[in-house]
């Protein structure tokens, strides 16, 4: 068993690193920011403000998966101070590391993103989300 999740992860790493496969998944990242965007239009912030996920999204759709630090904030709907708590959060959760003034997605960080925007796709090309009453 632990060795079918090593393999599992070197397959998963493989695959999202293939510039069509993170092409597809970059672009169900950008109409993740796109539809989060399209909200914020119609609802009161406060309904769809959820920081992390800006960050996340910002960082994994970036060249490299890095941003400097202040093109991160421009990047994101949220202030500075909260933008700098949030990556703070992220460094102890290994999911981003700072490297001068750049925010970097670690590998780990990668990998969950990947994950996420692969999901995402799966909930668009499936009708399993639909249950009748």
């Amino acid at each position: 068993m632990a060795d079918e999740r090593v393999v599992d992860f070197w397959a998963k790493s493989m695959v999202t690193r293939s510039p069509a496969m993170l092409q597809q998944l970059r672009d169900a990242a950008r109409g993740a920011i796109a539809a989060r965007q399209a909200l914020r239009g119609t609802m009161p912030g406060d309904f769809v403000h959820c920081p992390s996920l800006d960050i996340l999204f910002a960082l994994f759709v970036a060249e490299a998966q890095t941003l400097s630090y202040g093109a991160l904030v421009e990047a994101v709907p949220i202030a500075a101070a909260v933008t700098r708590r949030w990556i703070d959060v992220f460094v102890q959760r290994d999911l981003m590391e700072v490297r001068g003034g750049d925010v970097v997605l670690t590998d780990a960080g990668f990998r969950m993103m990947a994950e996420s925007c692969q999901a995402l796709i799966e909930s668009q090309t499936s009708a399993s989300w639909f249950r009748p009453n």
